[in-house]
């Protein structure tokens, strides 16, 4: 069990904050990665209450069921958030903080195997995506423009902007963007063996860097549940690439520690396939589909 736990102070009443933040049809307005929320039980808002939503990662929807387990408004919020690979369960707090109301999440995470191995850098990056989505909130309702109606996300909103690969129109992964960092990773499986044997210490934090870079990607993808909508063999190739990077990471820091050939070449191994599965997953994502089971909504 992993926990997260944060909090932001915000320039609206509580009761105001709890009532727009209590009915989830109102996330896609301040949460961009939030493409679509509904209410799926009748009656007003409480406990027991239940949501259908769905956040975009590197393009593909990964759907969300929430359910209220407790409701004391304006005070206290708590719920539990089941995606593919992970389970949510917690409470959000919101207490006078001058004219304003200070909101507290506190989460427990429990993620599926074999993502338990990875649960503290899952969670620094769930961290970092908790905070942004409240910041966002608070953006939106310190603005003199918000409409806090209930419901208002009810409709799908259009879809975040995307990374641009020049035409602004396809997200990471594909178009010319996609083309590059296909490129780098085949070229990376040969030139990271080499700049770790061959470059010293400055080869190995970058190949560090490298490997760090793509556990970062593919763990939010993860966390975000991206793989239950791809193909089985992408499905597959971002499972495996989770640890294979995370361990070359490791093993590259390692190599840059402790400055000996025998470790180097051991290092070497899981680096070049860190690469090499990565290279494959970019030219399925490059192809007709992109690796997905159904077209991304755009």
């Amino acid at each position: 069990m992993t926990r997260i736990t944060g909090e932001i102070v915000i320039g609206a009443p509580a009761d105001v904050v709890f009532d727009f933040v209590a009915d989830q049809r109102n996330e896609p307005a301040y949460n961009p990665h939030m493409v679509r929320s509904a209410k799926v039980t009748p009656g007003p808002v409480g406990k027991g209450t239940q949501f259908r939503s769905a956040v975009r990662s590197r393009g593909r929807l990964a759907e969300m069921a929430i359910e209220y387990t407790g409701f004391q408004r304006p005070s206290r919020l708590a719920s539990t958030t089941r995606m593919a690979q992970a389970e949510f369960s917690g409470t959000l707090t919101f207490e006078p903080a001058g004219a304003g109301t200070r909101l507290r999440w506190s989460w427990d995470a429990q993620f599926t195997w074999p993502l338990r191995l990875l649960a503290p850098a899952l969670a620094r990056v769930g961290g970092r995506q908790e905070r942004a989505t409240w910041a966002g909130l608070k953006r939106y309702l310190e603005s003199s423009q918000h409409a806090a109606g209930p419901g208002a996300g009810e409709q799908p909103g259009p879809a975040p902007a995307a990374a641009a690969d020049g035409n602004g129109s396809q997200p990471p992964g594909q178009g010319r963007a996609g083309a590059a960092l296909l490129a780098a990773s085949v070229a990376g499986v040969a030139l990271a063996p080499l700049a770790l044997r061959r470059l010293g210490r400055g080869g190995s934090l970058l190949v560090a860097a490298g490997c760090g870079a793509l556990f970062a990607r593919d763990a939010q993808m993860t966390l975000a549940g991206a793989s239950a909508r791809l193909r089985p063999l992408p499905r597959l190739l971002l499972r495996t690439e989770v640890p294979v990077s995370g361990s070359a990471a490791g093993a590259a820091l390692l190599t840059c520690w402790q400055q000996r050939p025998g470790v180097a070449r051991v290092a070497a191994a899981p680096a070049a396939a860190t690469f090499a599965v990565h290279a494959v997953r970019e030219a399925i994502y490059l192809s007709p589909g992109h690796g997905s089971q159904e077209p991304d909504a755009q």
